[in-house]
């Protein structure tokens, strides 16, 4: 998995939009942070506090809050990460994208 290419992709060709992977083998969390530096570990950390509106037990997440982000971190199955960042010169903007396989976040399963 080369999240590099994608990063770059993303950077010179899309103006540091998110990427569209639906249709891919893969599992994608992005962050896109503008004016403040952040890092892959913030961008990680980041999604993984999303786990307090998360209810294990009915699978759900808290009203209007997002918890799929924090859901493929943990996905049991996933046995391949790949990060990667991009800096923009637009706005001093940060893409943060990390690839999972095999995905996750599968509608109607739990995570672990």
């Amino acid at each position: 998995m080369d999240t590099s290419l994608l990063i770059r992709y993303q950077r010179d060709k899309k103006s540091c939009q998110f990427a569209d992977m639906s249709s891919t083998k893969y599992g994608m969390n992005q962050l896109w942070a503008s004016g403040i530096p952040v890092t892959p570990q913030a961008a990680v950390e980041s999604w993984v506090e999303k786990k307090k509106y998360y209810n294990n037990v009915n699978n759900t997440c808290a009203p209007h809050h997002n918890c799929g982000v924090y859901k493929q971190v943990v996905w049991r199955n996933s046995t391949e990460v790949g990060c990667a960042q991009a800096k923009c010169s637009k706005d001093h903007v940060t893409l943060i994208i990390c690839l999972y396989y095999p995905p996750g976040n599968v509608i109607g399963q739990k995570p672990y």
